[in-house]
């Protein structure tokens, strides 16, 4: 299904049947936390598995997520592009993956905003690891869930660029 380069240069890859089972686990872990169209996840990353994943697990259990431009965490000075899509999304969960995001997650997240991060930890925030996503076993919610997905679920939202005006 998709592959990545490991440290080494190794190719670490992901079946579809992975890929499913990873999508399960983190919709179950999504559904735990009431995750919605009202409270989306908001990704805060490049392209990653961790990235894909979190995209297929929400859109598996009907949730919403906003990927937003890394730009807009790791090369603005005052994060207005930032706070006004936390703003207008209202996340229920917010993901980077690193702890270079910290400036802009300490600067535009509420602290009562669960942040989920792929690797390392945030000083004077608790954080919750990816990995633990996946440790979820997913059962009768999730799939109920995943039936209930429909023509109108939305899936996700996606911000203009902002280069005239904010997205």
């Amino acid at each position: 299904f998709v592959a990545r380069r490991g440290a080494g240069g190794e190719w670490i890859p992901v079946s579809y049947a992975a890929m499913l089972d990873r999508a399960r686990r983190v919709g179950t872990a999504l559904l735990a936390r009431s995750l919605s169209a009202e409270r989306p996840i908001v990704i805060l990353s490049g392209n990653s598995l961790e990235h894909l994943t979190l995209a297929m697990g929400a859109l598996w259990a009907g949730i919403s997520h906003v990927p937003v431009s890394v730009a807009y965490s790791l090369l603005s000075t005052d994060f207005a592009k930032l706070r006004h899509i936390l703003a207008n999304t209202t996340p229920g969960m917010v993901f980077a993956d690193s702890p270079a995001f910290e400036r802009a997650i300490k600067a535009c997240v509420p602290a009562d905003c669960e942040v989920v991060l792929s690797s390392g930890r945030l000083d004077d925030r608790r954080t919750t690891a990816f990995e633990e996503l996946l440790l979820q076993e997913p059962g009768p919610a999730e799939l109920n869930a995943h039936l209930a997905v429909g023509l109108d679920t939305v899936a996700k939202v996606l911000f203009t660029s902002g280069s005239t005006a904010l997205p």
